[in-house]
Formats: structure tokens, C-alpha cells, sequence
């Protein structure tokens, strides 16, 4: 039993670790969201199925675009009716592109992350308040008596701020 649990946690570690690379490079082929979700979906359950025969000594994001890619050209051939079809020079062309991009939006999500733990208590906890509880502007004006104009400008400036520390991130990487 201890077994299986220490596999679920190292596959689960694994798998969300890399799921937004798989995703994005599922989406340059599938541009459905509601297609690429359930691709996404069945390449987790195959990644599942074959996790013991994974190589930890390999990549696990190139592993799992292996096995999306398969469960893309099992879609697009029972879809006889797709209109747009890559050759394989496309292929590694665009799988080289979202490897790049899926890089980038990981790095810039840790720069995002930095920053973030830059902000004084109380602009996080307006951002807690909207992204995280899912608190619309007005709801939020209200909970801390300012009026949601006041509040759409403090939210902007606060995304102003967090986008100015992002860039100087990536400068300071540069």
C-alpha cells in the first residue's frame, strides 16, 4: 500500500509539474479548448497506464508530449474531416516553438511569483480577494469601504506594479 502511494505522489509531482507544457503543446494542434481539455485528460489516464515504465532518468514533459502527440493523431484520425493537417517537418518545428514558449511562461510565472512576495500585505490581500475568492471588484470595494472606482484604479495600479517587476525580472535574466 505504501507503495502505490509513494508512485501516486511521485506521478501526481511529476504530472503537475509539467501539465501546462503538455497542455500549450497541445493547443498548437487541437485549438478546441473543450478538444484539447479532453486530450489532455486522456494523455494524463495513458501517462498513468505507462508510469512504470517511465524513465525518471528522462524528461517527463518530453515524455508526456510523446505520448499527447499520439493521442492528437488518434483524434485527428477518427476526425477524417479536420481541415488542417502538419507534416512532419511542421511537427518538430512547432513541438521546438512550444517547448520554448512552455519554458518562458514557467519562468515568468516564478518572476510573477517574486514579485508577488514583494507587494505590502494589504495589495495581496486585495488580490487574494479577487483571484482567489473569486471576488468581483464592486464586492471587494464594498468589503473594505472604498468605492469600486477607487478600486478598479488601486487593481490596476497593483497589476501596473506587478508588470514593471515582471519585466525587470526578465531584464535582470537578459
Amino acid at each position: 500500500m505504501e507503495d502505490l502511494n509513494t508512485r501516486n505522489e511521485e506521478f501526481l509531482r511529476h504530472f503537475m509539474a509539467n501539465q501546462r507544457k503538455i497542455h500549450a503543446y497541445i493547443l498548437m494542434y487541437v485549438p478546441n479548448l473543450s478538444d484539447a481539455d479532453d486530450l489532455l485528460q486522456q494523455t494524463a489516464v495513458v501517462l498513468w497506464n505507462k508510469f512504470d515504465s517511465y524513465n525518471s532518468n528522462k524528461s517527463f514533459s518530453g515524455w508526456g508530449i510523446g505520448i499527447a502527440r499520439n493521442e492528437i493523431l488518434k483524434l485527428q484520425s477518427q476526425k477524417k474531416h479536420a481541415r488542417v493537417r502538419f507534416d512532419s517537418e511542421m511537427i518538430h518545428i512547432l513541438e521546438s516553438k512550444a517547448e520554448n514558449l512552455a519554458e518562458k511562461s514557467s519562468q515568468y510565472a516564478s518572476f510573477l511569483q517574486h514579485c508577488l512576495k514583494k507587494l505590502d500585505p494589504q495589495k495581496a490581500n486585495y488580490l487574494t480577494l479577487r483571484y482567489e475568492k473569486g471576488l468581483a471588484i464592486n464586492q471587494i470595494a464594498e468589503e473594505i469601504g472604498k468605492s469600486a472606482h477607487s478600486m478598479y484604479k488601486t487593481i490596476g495600479r497593483i497589476h501596473k506594479q506587478l508588470s514593471d517587476c515582471v519585466r525587470q525580472q526578465i531584464k535582470l535574466e537578459q
